[in-house]
């Protein structure tokens, strides 16, 4: 997503830090011979919004097993338009997983959330204060519209989740019976204060840590390094650019103590932790009581699962997700090299939510054909 100055801060502090600051990859060479197929537009209420998504199926096709696909925090377009913290696109992986399920025989749905016209562009201020349960009652929209298509069989949709998207989707799922299989990309397992500390603890604090000064301690100018480093990946940059930035919330500035002051790690390290875990309006949306249960706090899924991460995600903890696997029973598919975003990362550290790999979606293709009936 792009950062705006129209967000309500609080909410934006929440998805900034989240790093999803909502280079198209190709999932084949793009010389080989590719199957046909089409697409059309379609639009369906959210409420008093009008959104637009499209339907891609494979030419000529009738009764065939779909997939929807759902997007991770904020404002968020039809293709999962990511950006970095400087406004430059860095992947749309919704877009890369319709050309590929498409192409291997599925009718792919993806949509624009509520408030947004396309990538980039929403219409509300309130666009990024959009309620996870609003976002599981605009899914139950678009499911039920699908089921209503004659490219597919309503017996036989799938839903797959990114990030935000993953709590969704497993939602959706309890409250449909009729969703066939769930795919969660780099879940959100853990409650969202936890998700965010998290981040800190493991991205930003190592970092700034090996930014201190001589004395130990943090300065203006060591966040500022953190900001301005080629290559550093957007949790990091997010976070810096926080505790530099004039407009961010007033609690986040005085609570951490820069810009206005020198502190050591540990101690900016405990101030952080006391923000995430203890005051709630920071989270906005994603608040205890505004947000939806996460992952570990709902029953296990009774329908086929996959469960795929990044083994260098700076945006969820890799192990969190490998033990919510393990725990629910869903199939686990583990990329060490790879981000959040499924795309090729040095470190967590340096995460820029690059372009979903080839492997990956060729991965999740062959496990939707092997838990679908009648798939080819």
């Amino acid at each position: 997503m792009v950062l705006r100055a129209s967000w309500c801060p609080l909410a934006r502090l929440a998805v900034l830090v989240f790093g999803l600051l909502c280079c198209t990859s190709v999932l084949a060479d793009p010389s080989a011979p590719q199957a046909a197929s089409s697409a059309r537009e379609f639009r369906v209420w959210f409420a008093s919004f009008q959104a637009s998504g499209v339907l891609s199926a494979p030419a000529g096709a009738a009764g065939r097993p779909a997939v929807i696909l759902l997007q991770g925090s904020g404002p968020t377009d039809l293709d999962g338009s990511v950006f970095d913290v400087d406004g430059q696109l860095e992947s749309q992986d919704l877009r890369v997983l319709s050309d590929g399920l498409t192409a291997a025989g599925f009718v792919v749905v993806r949509f624009n959330k509520r408030y947004v016209t396309g990538p980039g562009e929403d219409t509300a201020p309130g666009s990024a204060s959009v309620t996870e349960e609003e976002s599981v009652q605009d899914a139950g929209t678009v499911l039920r519209w699908t089921q209503q298509q004659p490219e597919v069989d309503p017996d036989r949709v799938s839903v797959l989740g990114w990030s935000e998207g993953s709590i969704v989707a497993q939602h959706l799922a309890l409250r449909h019976r009729e969703v066939w299989s769930t795919v969660l990309l780099a879940p959100v397992t853990q409650p969202w204060a936890q998700v965010l500390w998290t981040q800190f603890e493991r991205v930003t604090l190592p970092a700034l840590t090996r930014l201190a000064d001589t004395d130990g301690q943090l300065s203006v100018q060591a966040v500022a390094g953190a900001f301005l480093t080629p290559g550093g990946g957007n949790v990091l940059r997010t976070d810096a650019g926080l505790l530099l930035a004039d407009d961010a919330p007033l609690r986040f500035r005085t609570e951490l103590g820069l810009p206005q002051d020198r502190v050591f790690p540990g101690v900016l390290a405990g101030r952080a932790r006391r923000l995430f875990l203890d005051v709630p309006e920071v989270l906005g949306v994603y608040a205890s009581g505004l947000s939806l249960p996460a992952l570990t706090q709902l029953p296990p899924p009774s329908r086929p699962t996959l469960v795929v991460q990044g083994g260098r995600d700076a945006h969820v903890d890799p192990a969190a997700s490998e033990r919510y696997a393990r725990a629910s029973g869903s199939d686990w598919r583990s990329y060490p090299a790879l981000g959040h975003a499924l795309g090729l990362a040095d470190a967590p550290e340096s995460d820029t939510l690059a372009p979903i790999r080839p492997e990956v979606v060729a991965d999740i293709v062959a496990w939707l054909r092997e838990h679908c009936t009648g798939c080819r």
